[in-house]
């Protein structure tokens, strides 16, 4: 039986703005952001698809009720960049205004 990997990329940026960003990121990748909202991101987020299992989520590095940031470790990074289950393709370097933070696989 073959074993299913995912990979994932989470980018940071000093942009307080998620407007700000999911409009820069949906010019350079070319796709169509819904802006979404759940108190598990914080509130208001935005999430772009391929209609399949690859997607790219834009959201807050909030504090959440017991004083933790949802990144803990990227304090300084306001916003952040998740891209889900990507593949062997990696979006770096397609929008300058992101810091590349982790690079990971869930199997």
């Amino acid at each position: 039986m073959r074993k299913i990997v995912m990979k994932y990329i989470l980018y940071g940026s000093v942009e307080k703005s998620l407007l700000a960003v999911v409009q820069n990121l949906a010019s350079a990748l070319q796709v169509e952001f819904r802006k979404r909202a759940s108190s598990y991101k914080g509130g208001v987020y935005y999430l772009a698809s391929d209609g399949g299992s690859a997607k790219v989520i834009v959201q807050t590095n909030f504090v959440d009720d017991d004083g933790y940031f949802t990144e803990q470790d990227f304090k300084n990074y306001p916003t952040l960049i998740y891209f889900d289950e990507i593949g062997d393709e990696s979006p770096i370097g397609i929008y300058g205004g992101l810091d590349l933070l982790r690079v990971g696989e869930v199997s």
